[in-house]
């Protein structure tokens, strides 16, 4: 399955292949501008661009994306911003991006629910009694994190939070920034998936594509690895193969899609990453987690 899949993707069209190229390419455009969108301070464009694209090989070593957040997140310290301004900016972009995949799960749910591979659970005894012992654990921690102090720390974090929110949502240019980006980006990755597929003669409707991209991302972040590696190729396979297409479809589409968006920027995000650190545009001035660059 892996030699015909590969075949498939030697053989596919390559104009095809240099679109999805120039996608994932603007997805670093659409991340940059995200990211400035967060925060108040005018940040360098290029090396902002540069730290997105550095971004890549840090999270090919650390999970869920962490590496991409510590990243950005020395990089805006570097920038001038505060330890507190820089960690709010990359989780309220965090915030941007994931809003935008639920509204987009939930269109296509309504739009096409025939499409989305979700299997609705009979409401029984067994359901209720797991729903009570969750709201109980809940209810158990978030008591427990309140009598430790540690709650508080969260509430004042969450206002801090929806301060920054707040200061976005009364500035138009920065809040186009932040949701155009954190828009622009997933629809690019979906554009490069269906490129590949155009590239293999093997097309999709959009709408099939966008399923299968934004289910397969929605439950691979439930699985923390590093770079997503293995949890996105599988659920891309599946979700894939649940709009209808074929197996060795689903392998070439998958292996294209990496080939893209992961192996072959790797070695240049490394390089730009070494870039930033040797130019001290990662270092923070007081430490913080921009020293775990040095450690990816």
């Amino acid at each position: 399955m892996v030699a015909s899949a590969g075949d498939a993707l030697v053989d596919a069209q390559l104009g095809w292949l240099i679109v999805g190229a120039c996608a994932i390419v603007l997805t670093y455009v659409a991340g940059a501008a995200g990211q400035q969108g967060a925060v108040a301070l005018s940040l360098p464009r290029r090396r902002l661009l540069l730290a997105q694209f550095a971004g890549v090989s840090a999270n090919a070593v650390l999970p869920a994306g962490i590496g991409s957040a510590v990243v950005t997140h020395g990089f805006l310290r570097r920038c001038g911003v505060s330890r507190a301004g820089a960690v709010g900016a990359v989780a309220l972009n965090g915030f941007a991006g994931a809003a935008f995949y639920v509204l987009v799960l939930v269109a296509l749910a309504v739009t096409a629910p025939d499409r989305l591979p979700v299997h609705r659970p009979a409401l029984g005894p067994m359901w209720i009694a797991m729903g009570v012992a969750v709201a109980l654990a809940v209810a158990g921690g978030l008591g427990w994190a309140w009598a430790s102090g540690r709650g508080r720390a969260v509430v004042r974090g969450a206002g801090q939070q929806l301060a920054a929110m707040r200061e976005v949502l009364a500035d138009r240019r920065r809040m186009a920034l932040l949701c155009g980006g954190a828009a622009a980006a997933p629809l690019l990755h979906a554009m490069t998936l269906g490129a590949v597929l155009h590239a293999i003669g093997r097309p999709l409707p959009v709408v099939d594509v966008l399923v299968a991209y934004f289910a397969a991302s929605a439950v691979a972040a439930l699985v923390p690895s590093p770079g997503s590696v293995g949890g996105l190729d599988l659920m891309l396979g599946v979700t894939l193969a649940g709009v209808g297409a074929d197996a060795q479809t689903a392998m070439a589409a998958v292996l294209g899609y990496r080939l893209l968006a992961s192996w072959l920027p790797l070695l240049p995000s490394a390089l730009a990453l070494a870039h930033l650190r040797a130019g001290g545009h990662l270092r923070a001035r007081a430490g913080g987690l921009s020293d775990r660059v040095r450690v990816a």
